[in-house]
């Protein structure tokens, strides 16, 4: 490594997650397991709060960036259109990279008898749920369980289904066809979403629960189900609210709200649940239409008391991800993205801003929230609010 290298990376980021704050006033630290769902068979990574008593390397291991090693290092070099011999090569280093997660840790006993908040999460468009673990990671710290589902549709980086066959993101698409397959995989992941909210929570049987070490007395708080997502998975948790009143607010960041355009416009794709989304600055040039714009309709649209449009200054679509911290250099020149030394630090208000949402709708029972609200406070001048009118 070059002197002008190791000083770009310990001015913009390092292999793994040592520019990313820290949460101190977090009551928890953050268990791990692994699941899968019966009908459909996706994989679900799911984050859980422990006691940090529980936080004990020496009897719970930790869990690697990469679910599934050298077969997602294959799908991150088809999706960077890299030889897949050149991409193991160039990020290596990834190999090394852990969550910081204690990998089937008994659940914190504060929820002995007492429900959790569930969160159910989304992947975008070419993504896998790890690549957002940092904000998994921060929701768990504060007392949610986020199940975060691969999804089955071909726009995971990589996934594996029940028989054990690798799945890889596939082929991109011209306009001509887009709004077609997009629409199908939507369907699918709506579907896949919505299966995972019933056999979570709705199952008598609790089969899918059976598969950790949680299942023996963990309760979930139904009436505050909450969906979370990221560009593609943004518009699947938006649509799971609009199709399950069982779910009960929604967590957007950057939702591609393209495939429902002329419903927003028509008034028809609206929600009742209270939701937040989080935008960047940049996505309406990115994006076939104004995202902003159609954000804001169908927010208008939408019959909450809550619901807020928030636009964070100075970080793009592609960086609202895990990899901002990792390998900021290389993601930046790929997608010509501003490169600067706040990414990390945007990243992680954006997990700040959703727990301040949480707290503000009522969906907290775990944290005292202060120190975020101080700290979303600080950020305003980072970011913008969408002006909305709210409606009951």
């Amino acid at each position: 490594m070059t002197s002008v290298t190791f000083w770009a990376r310990r001015t913009y980021g390092t292999c793994d997650f040592q520019k990313y704050p820290d949460s101190p006033e977090a009551p928890y630290a953050c268990g791990f397991t692994t699941i899968r769902t019966s009908k459909y068979g996706n994989e679900v990574q799911v984050y859980y709060p422990i006691s940090k008593e529980s936080a004990n390397r020496q009897k719970f291991r930790d869990s690697p960036f990469l679910p599934h090693g050298h077969k997602t290092m294959r799908g991150l070099s088809l999706l960077a259109k890299l030889p897949t011999w050149l991409g193991p090569w160039l990020l290596r280093y990834y190999y090394n990279i852990n969550l910081d997660v204690f990998v089937e840790a008994p659940l914190a006993s504060r929820f002995n008898g007492k429900p959790l908040i569930p969160i159910f999460f989304s992947h975008s468009l070419g993504a896998f749920s790890n690549m957002f673990s940092r904000l998994h990671r921060d929701l768990a710290r504060h007392g949610y369980i986020v199940f975060t589902i691969n999804h089955l549709d071909g726009t995971c980086t990589h996934a594996v289904d029940k028989d054990d066959k690798d799945i890889y993101f596939g082929a991109r698409t011209n306009l001509t066809d887009h709004k077609e397959l997009r629409g199908k995989q939507l369907r699918i992941r709506e579907n896949e979403l919505r299966q995972l909210i019933q056999e979570v929570c709705f199952d008598d049987k609790r089969e899918i629960l059976k598969q950790t070490s949680l299942s023996e007395w963990i309760q979930f708080d139904i009436d505050k189900i909450t969906t979370f997502g990221h560009s593609f998975g943004g518009i699947t948790a938006l649509r799971a609210a609009y199709l399950d009143p069982r779910v009960k607010a929604v967590l957007a960041l950057d939702p591609w709200m393209f495939l429902h355009l002329e419903d927003i416009d028509a008034g028809t794709f609206a929600i009742s649940a209270p939701h937040v989304t989080i935008n960047t600055e940049n996505f309406d040039l990115k994006c076939f239409y104004k995202s902003n714009r159609y954000i804001q309709t169908f927010q208008e649209n939408s019959k909450t008391k809550y619901k807020e449009g928030i636009i964070v200054k100075r970080i793009a679509h592609a960086l609202q991800q895990d990899l901002c911290c990792i390998n900021p250099i290389e993601l930046c020149l790929s997608t010509k993205e501003k490169l600067h030394s706040d990414l990390s630090y945007l990243y992680f208000m954006h997990g700040q801003l959703m727990l301040a949402f949480l707290d503000q709708i009522g969906f907290n029972k775990t944290f005292k929230a202060d120190t975020v609200h101080k700290r979303v406070e600080e950020f305003k001048d980072q970011m913008t609010i969408m002006k909305v009118h709210k409606t009951e």
